[in-house]
């Protein structure tokens, strides 16, 4: 397996991964995900994302197919008296191809992103995970990561 930054070339088989990540949201939390017939996210919303100079955007491949990204953005907080100044990353998205699950890809790319964030001096990662994806959590947690907060929702 190889790690290494996307590129427009990788844009069809991203797009196919991403799709992938919404059909399981859509099927754990249908009140918040819509049912799409495929991918749609704009060759042009992924160019931008491959350019920001603040996002960590990898791909893991194997025989030159992408198998799993990593999605990441640099955030900064501190601005007012009582916050400690931070720079951190943000840990937007993270997929495997199911086919490939349970085979530590995962893990390869949150080893990835671990070793970027202290080569570049982070403070810290933070993410959000929906409590419906335990097999996620499980990963974190094997890292290391714990609550800092936590979400709720009313549905009216």
């Amino acid at each position: 397996m190889n790690i290494r930054k996307a590129c427009i070339n990788d844009f069809t088989q991203i797009n196919e991964l991403f799709w992938q990540s919404d059909l399981y949201h859509y099927d754990n939390e249908p009140y918040i995900y819509e049912k799409t017939k495929e991918g749609h996210r704009s060759e042009e919303y992924f160019k931008s994302l491959i350019e920001d100079e603040k996002s960590l955007f990898i791909v893991s491949e194997i025989d030159n197919k992408v198998i799993g990204f990593l999605l990441a953005y640099e955030e900064e907080k501190g601005h007012l008296p009582f916050h400690k100044k931070r720079r951190y990353l943000v840990l937007d998205n993270i997929v495997v191809n199911e086919e490939h699950q349970k085979n530590g890809y995962g893990q390869k790319l949150l080893d990835y992103l671990l070793e970027y964030s202290k080569e570049n001096k982070y403070s810290d990662i933070l993410l959000n995970v929906y409590c419906f994806n335990e097999k996620a959590i499980k990963l974190y947690e094997k890292y290391g990561f714990k609550k800092l907060t936590q979400d709720m929702i009313l549905k009216l």
